[in-house]
């Protein structure tokens, strides 16, 4: 058994108690306590709410009156306090005749008066045939050991009822029943002593006092009479009725109540009287509240967690998961309240919901803080090598880092600083480092700045696309832009400080636009975003054909068709090494009226290529008067000059 025992403990310290099994452990203990603690005094509030304001209206208890000691009343007798004890004999003495069921007097006798009219007193509280139940307390109610000594000797003999009335700690309000520890044990309530009076039984109330409210939420109203006018009413009216006798004096004896968490303090404090009226009309019509005792929340509350665990768990779109919350939360408030209003079975309402909130929000932090930790992980590792919106495409979708990739258009561009490799070899490695690093420094910026995504850097050739990760508007138009850039700013740094006075080749820039498959092609262990395909081959040696056709810039006719918004100029029908196609070329040009004049000539003559090379050798040797560095027109007049015709060129090396 002992070994047996160990198994199991170890299965569980490995498998339950670690990994996700802890966090769903921990989630549902945790959700569970923090809401019980944290929702106790909620719950009563709810309660208050349920009791005043959800449970069935009940009509008046007519078989209540209360006979009120008010100001009219005072303002008849010849002293304030104690009450006349002449005028209550006479009082009683009427009431009596009518045959009340019982008669409570909520009025201590804990101090004499005259003598005459306190024996009068006591002799109609024993001669009354009704029961009679007077009230009682005692020092620890705070009584003087003087008013206690005399209270004893003017009730002994009599039915007495405790008066206490037990406030929650937290707020003083009168919700409960008070406890066996609050009063002496041989003495009953007040409220159960005329109950169990009229109804000849024994009760031991305990929970919630039911206090009974309206159609309007506010506290039932009993037959209440002045005691001043109550001896002018016929006896008969006081037949079978339980008629209590008490003060309704301001800012006396008066208690807050449920009624005052729905209603406010002026509608819901309550005379101490009528509190009492509320306790015995609940005895009488037995009607209680269950409410569920702390095993029941706990089980509850943890089984509620567990549900929401599951659920989570089950669920992985945040949006099936809310709509889960939401429908959970919704059916935890109908059947809290179907229940109360059916059975008056209070469930702790305030705790269940916010169980069921924590639980929640537990997952969504964990999921959340999972994610912003894996996304800053992304974001580090991979954001000094490729664009932000590859490492922003990665974060947000980590199917990016599977192997395999998808077909898409895209737009590749290639450049390559001309000669750089040969001439490091003969410089110190220190100064190849700055001159190459302010190079790529410049042209990364480049590259992030027009919104392209960086497909790698080789030496000094920087690659990069258009339409990948995330699809992208305008490829040729970005791209074309992107490369004049590059072209104006290697040409700069060639002349700037930053060269450190060595002489750099061009950059060569080549374009093309066209399908590819894009994705993650470095295997198992190394993380490669890149694309295949014929485009990126045709743009990488369009790059390196700058270097026979004597331009820095060679794009393919997809390219020139697209980008509406440059100026470009014809190379003409390169058929790159391996290919039998021709790819139709242009070189972009910068908008400016001096080129748009060059560019016609050009396109005259570029035309007349095949038609008539002697018109056309003539133009373009018009051309090279004005611009001798143009290799492009260079290279049409030796292709000339060799007897070649037509714009088709065929490139051996590339």
């Amino acid at each position: 058994m002992q070994q047996q025992l160990i198994i199991w403990w170890s299965y569980a310290r490995q498998n339950i108690l670690s990994g996700p099994y802890r966090f769903t452990m921990a989630t549902v203990i945790l959700s569970s306590l923090v809401a019980m603690l944290v929702c106790t005094r909620a719950d009563i509030k709810t309660g208050d709410w349920l009791l005043t304001s959800w449970s069935n209206s009940a009509s008046s208890p007519k078989d209540i009156i209360v006979v009120a000691i008010d100001e009219p009343t005072l303002a008849t007798l010849p002293y304030r306090s104690p009450i006349d004890r002449s005028f209550l004999a006479q009082l009683i003495l009427h009431i009596g005749k009518g045959a009340p069921r019982v008669i409570g007097i909520d009025i201590l006798f804990d101090q004499a008066s005259e003598p005459d009219k306190d024996q009068q007193l006591q002799d109609v509280l024993r001669a009354t045939k009704s029961p009679v139940i007077v009230a009682y307390a005692s020092e620890t109610d705070g009584l003087t050991p003087k008013q206690s000594a005399y209270l004893n000797q003017a009730v002994n003999g009599l039915n007495l009822g405790h008066v206490v009335i037990s406030r929650d700690a937290f707020d003083g309000t009168v919700r409960h029943w008070p406890e066996t520890s609050e009063r002496p044990a041989e003495i009953p309530l007040f409220a159960t002593a005329i109950a169990n009076a009229a109804k000849k039984g024994s009760q031991q109330p305990k929970g919630r006092v039911t206090f009974f409210a309206d159609s309007n939420s506010a506290p039932i109203a009993f037959p209440t009479y002045p005691a001043s006018a109550a001896k002018l009413l016929p006896p008969q009216w006081f037949k079978d009725k339980i008629v209590m006798i008490g003060a309704t004096l301001p800012n006396i004896d008066q208690h807050q109540t449920p009624f005052t968490t729905t209603s406010g303090v002026n509608s819901g404090a309550i005379y101490g009287v009528k509190i009492h009226a509320h306790m015995i009309a609940q005895l009488l019509n037995g009607r209680s509240i269950t409410s569920v005792g702390a095993i029941a929340k706990i089980v509850l509350c943890f089984g509620l967690a567990a549900l929401v665990v599951a659920g989570f768990t089950a669920l992985t779109s945040l949006a099936l998961r809310m709509a889960f919350v939401g429908l959970l939360l919704t059916s935890l408030v109908v059947v809290s309240l179907g229940l109360y209003r059916a059975s008056e079975v209070e469930l702790p309402l305030a705790t269940l919901l916010l169980t069921a909130v924590l639980s929640s929000a537990a997952f969504i932090i964990r999921d959340w803080h999972t994610n912003w930790t894996e996304r800053r992980f992304i974001q580090k590792a991979f954001g000094q090598y490729v664009s932000p919106a590859l490492v922003d495409q990665i974060a947000a979708n980590h199917d990016t880092l599977k192997l395999g990739g998808e077909q898409r258009p895209v737009t590749y561009i290639f450049t390559d600083l001309e000669g750089f490799t040969s001439l490091s070899e003969s410089l110190p490695p220190d100064k190849v480092s700055k001159i190459l690093n302010a190079y790529l420094d410049g042209m990364c910026d480049l590259f992030i700045e027009h919104g392209a995504t960086i497909d790698k850097i080789i030496g000094d050739a920087v690659v990069g696309l258009y339409g990948a990760p995330e699809s992208q508007p305008n490829h040729a138009n970005k791209a074309i832009s992107l490369a004049l850039a590059v072209d104006k700013f290697a040409e700069e740094f060639r002349r700037s400080p930053d060269a450190q006075g060595v002489s750099l080749g061009i950059t060569r820039i080549g374009l093309h636009n066209g399908p590819a498959v894009v994705g993650n092609f470095g295997g198992q262990r190394f993380f490669d975003y890149t694309a295949i395909g014929d485009t990126v081959n045709t743009a990488a040696r369009l790059e390196g054909a700058n270097k026979y056709l004597g331009t820095r810039i060679c794009a393919s006719e997809t390219i020139s068709a697209g980008a509406t918004e440059h100026l470009f100029r014809p190379i003409g029908d390169i058929i790159l090494k391996g290919k039998d196609e021709p790819v139709r070329c242009f070189e972009p040009i910068t908008r400016n009226s001096q080129q748009a004049e060059y560019l016609e000539r050009y396109k005259q003559a570029f035309k007349l290529l095949d038609e008539n090379a002697k018109a056309a050798r003539e133009i373009l040797g018009e051309i090279q008067e004005r611009f001798p560095q143009d290799g492009l027109v260079d290279l049409h007049l030796t292709r000339i000059g060799n007897g070649e015709e037509g714009v088709r060129i065929e490139l051996e090396s590339k």
